[in-house]
């Protein structure tokens, strides 16, 4: 038997998770059924449980990339140079790259939506969500900790509750792009600098 290369692996790992996306973003993920996926991803039921046991799987796959793209952007933020104004445009490029860089971006905030519904009746749900925000809450905060240290922030401001809000803009802005498909983020990104770098009042 030849043997099936990495890539190969990976790509169709990728073709399940986003066919798995489509489907959750179609009908959420109580209602969408394994065999949904199969039909979505146009592969065999074995083919797909070969990389996934069971839905929960997928859907933790779902979550880890997501903590993945968060990391990297986190990670983009630490290289940057030692100046605010330079840790602010990384961190919005990452985000701006992860909104305009992904196939099925619709779907993908779709489904995003479906999941922090899904998660207030589903407890297993309800432990990878609060686990991720908790990532993203803990790497916001020592970004925002950073910040006060070097006096960039004013010091009597909570790092926590930077993080907090930080995150609910991001989050907000993923809602806003689904009702309002042409939200401009370049305006949108344009105010949120001008926020975090003290130049959006007179």
């Amino acid at each position: 038997m030849p043997k099936v290369s990495e890539q190969h692996l990976e790509a169709q790992r990728a073709r399940i998770i986003a066919a798995a996306v489509a489907c959750f973003a179609e009908k959420g993920f109580h209602k969408t059924s394994m065999r949904d996926i199969f039909k979505e991803a146009e592969l065999s039921p074995g083919a797909v449980y070969n990389y996934f046991e069971s839905k929960e799987a997928i859907i933790e796959a779902v979550c880890q990339l997501g903590r993945q793209e968060h990391q990297s952007i986190f990670q983009q933020q630490n290289l940057a140079s030692d100046e605010l104004e330079s840790q602010v445009d990384a961190g919005l490029n990452g985000y701006r790259e992860m909104l305009f860089g992904i196939p099925m971006r619709e779907a993908w905030l779709r489904a995003d939506i479906m999941f922090t519904a899904e998660a207030l009746i589903n407890p297993d749900l309800a432990k990878t969500g609060t686990a991720n925000y908790q990532m993203i809450i803990e790497h916001l905060t020592a970004i925002a900790q950073r910040w006060i240290e070097r006096g960039w922030v004013r010091p009597e401001h909570d790092a926590a509750a930077i993080a907090q809000v930080m995150f609910a803009t991001v989050q907000g802005l993923g809602l806003q792009i689904i009702i309002n498909p042409q939200l401009d983020l370049d305006a949108y990104f344009g105010v949120v600098k001008a926020l975090l770098i003290g130049k959006f009042v007179q």
